[in-house]
């Protein structure tokens, strides 16, 4: 750039010939300035193979160490579970045997 001009750029406009002239026909200058969208294209979907994923690989014994808050959680869901069939049980047969002594009585 010389030291003629002031601002970025005008010395490059003045060799062109004040920056009208870009080598360009009017259709040409048309179809760049006007905004074209893109070619449409479906979505890639997600196909895994057997092979790609190491998700359904058997990690052994030392990398797989249970989390102690949850198998109390799960020993106390089992308890809970068995509690509730031994109360169901229970008013099952008060229920009966209030019905036998009801209806047959002894």
């Amino acid at each position: 750039m010389s030291c003629t001009t002031g601002h970025w750029g005008e010395e490059m406009e003045q060799q062109r010939g004040g920056g009208e002239d870009w080598g360009l026909s009017a259709a040409d200058m048309e179809d760049l300035l006007t905004p074209q969208p893109p070619d449409p294209t479906p979505p890639a979907l997600h196909q895994p193979s057997p092979e790609e994923t190491p998700s359904f690989q058997i990690l052994p014994a030392e990398l797989c160490r249970t989390d102690p808050l949850v198998l109390q959680t799960i020993r106390l869901l089992q308890h809970q579970r068995q509690v509730a069939q031994l109360i169901a049980r229970a008013q099952v047969s008060s229920t009966a045997s209030q019905c036998c002594t009801v209806c047959h009585p002894v």
